[in-house]
């Protein structure tokens, strides 16, 4: 019995390494779940939107969290997904390799795969975008050198995103396209390329000590 317990003890701990602990963001009604080796970066500045930013051990891998609050109301339809294209493209995101509709927990959204170039390297970034009454979340992947929309640690992450409370999904059409795009393209680019000099000054080897004479 004691080895049938003890043994029950280990798969769940190997089990909670592996798929890391739950985080919980209450003040944004959201929560996520990451690996344990994923680390909540502290020591960026302020930047409207972003809750949080998660990077890998190796460095390769980013997620960021963007919440926006706004007075908009209306359902993703297509004039959103098109603003929200050009915001895009308009804002140096990359090229869109594709585009699809989604739900989110119940909620219609929007997920996007994109090609960028951090540091001169090439990089993919997924975006979903989640939009509720009242708020727009973003959950934004980026892997270096890599496809983030087949990294399994990214998918697993963004599955297991969740409400904390249920939230009243957006209906009818769009009535404010235009600021939908405003949000959505300030949250890409202070999310994304914001963390792009995250990935950059920590992939790049210390300076060698200078030579004496």
């Amino acid at each position: 019995m004691k080895l049938c317990a003890t043994t029950v003890i280990v798969l769940l701990a190997l089990a909670g390494n592996l798929f890391g602990q739950e985080r919980e963001f209450s003040r944004f009604n959201f929560a996520i779940t990451l690996s344990n080796s994923w680390q909540l970066v502290t020591n960026l500045p302020a930047r409207p939107g972003v809750v949080a930013t998660f990077v890998d051990a190796a460095k390769i891998r980013q997620i960021v969290l963007v919440v926006y609050d706004h007075q908009a109301s209306g359902s993703l339809d297509d004039q959103f997904i098109s603003q929200f294209e050009r915001g895009m493209e308009s804002s140096g995101a990359g090229r869109r390799v594709s585009g699809r509709l989604i739900e989110v927990r119940g909620i219609k959204s929007y997920e996007r795969l994109g090609n960028v170039v951090a540091d001169g390297k090439p990089a993919t970034s997924l975006t979903q975008v989640v939009p509720v009454q009242g708020r727009i979340y973003l959950l934004q992947a980026l892997r270096i050198e890599g496809e983030a929309s087949d990294d399994p640690e990214i998918r697993n992450c963004l599955a297991s995103f969740r409400f904390i409370t249920p939230p009243v999904a957006q209906t009818g059409p769009s009535s404010n396209a235009s600021h939908f795009r405003t949000i959505l393209w300030a949250g890409f680019t202070l999310g994304i390329f914001g963390g792009l000099a995250i990935l950059r000054s920590r992939r790049k080897p210390a300076a060698p000590p200078p030579q004496g004479n």
